[in-house]
Formats: structure tokens, sequence, C-alpha cells
């Protein structure tokens, strides 16, 4: 299940240049504390169902830290204040949208399934609080598990189980172990997958 945001897909990229760019330098504390924040930006809204303007995920607080940075940038390289400066205002963009473009595609995909014999599997349980609560306002999901690796060695078996992210985040046994009698993952359009697209299926 592969899903897309524009504005994502550009501070995806964006990131990619900065880094890129800015090369040997990252190895200074300025650079390394800003591309840290912004890589734990990009993987938590990759691995969290949650919408963009979700402050458990992204918050005034992390887009203040990096205006912060932005400032101190702007003296000691100005060459790349301009790279900073778009990061800010796709971050803010995506600060004032309520789309949540993940949990929509497992939404989309059950439409024809049972609820009651599904679940999304996160990367982290952290997230396990938030997307339950989120969840409920969709009427579509009502029923469904929300869990994570550790949960998936009881006894329990799912109908299907979408896979929040790129399949290689995850322990192969995981992915073949009969949990369910389908494994789908849904993650963004412009993150890799390693993994065969194959669904499994239980004998």
């Amino acid at each position: 299940c592969i899903v897309s945001h524009s504005q994502f897909q550009a501070f995806n990229l964006e990131l990619k240049r900065l880094e890129k760019d800015v090369g040997q330098l990252i190895v200074e504390e300025i650079w390394a504390k800003l591309i840290r924040k912004l890589k734990k930006i990009r993987f938590d809204l990759c691995a969290a169902p949650l919408p963009f303007n979700d402050s458990s995920v992204f918050s005034i607080a992390d887009l203040n830290e990096i205006k912060k940075y932005f400032e101190t940038i702007k003296i000691a390289y100005p060459q790349y204040a301009p790279y900073v400066a778009k990061l800010l205002t796709i971050m803010g963009v995506l600060m004032g949208s309520s789309e949540n473009p993940l949990l929509e595609g497992i939404i989309s995909a059950i439409s024809e399934k049972e609820s009651t014999e599904v679940a999304i599997l996160l990367k982290e349980a952290r997230w396990i609080p938030q997307t339950e609560i989120v969840s409920r306002s969709y009427p579509k999901l009502h029923g469904i598990d929300v869990i994570s690796q550790y949960q998936l060695k009881g006894s329990k078996f799912y109908k299907c189980i979408y896979v929040v992210g790129p399949r290689y985040w995850f322990p192969s046994y995981l992915l073949t172990s009969p949990r369910a009698k389908e494994i789908i993952s849904v993650k963004y359009n412009w993150l890799r997958d390693y993994v065969q697209n194959i669904p499994t299926f239980v004998s």
C-alpha cells in the first residue's frame, strides 16, 4: 500500500540535499544537532500513522528548536541558510495540515475487510496510544488492534496485518511468522523497501 504527500516528499528531498551539500561540516555540533533533529522528525512522520499537525509527533517546540539553529547558521554559514529556510517553510505547511496519509491509506485498503481481525503494526510502541486515539475517529477502524512487534509473540491470529513503514525496519521473522494470513506494508512512495512485495499467506 503506497501513499504519497507532495509537501512531505519535498521535505525529504530538501533534507537529503542539505545533508549532501553540508558534507564534512556535518561533524560540527550545530549541523549534527540540526540534521539529527530533522531526521528524527522525518522518521517519526514515516513511522506513526498520525496527522502532520499532531503535536505528539511534530510540535511547536521542534519548530522553535530548528529556528534557533537557523539563526546561528545565518551568521556562521550564510551560504546554507536558504536550505534551512526552505525546510522551515515546508515544516510550517506540514504543521498546518490535518492530513494523515498513512492512516488514510490503511482505511482505503481495508474498506472491504473485517476490521475485527485486522491489526496495525508500528515500528515503535510509543506511538500506539496516540494512534489508538486518532483511529477512534474512523468507523472503519473500530475493533482494529494497534500493536508492536513484541505483541506478535502471543497466540492471537489476524486476517491481515498492516505494517507501517518499509518492511526492512522489522525483523524478518515478523513478516513470515504465522500471525496473519496477509501482511501489507504501508509506506510513502519515496521510501525504499528491500523485501520483495509478496503477501505472506499461511496454508
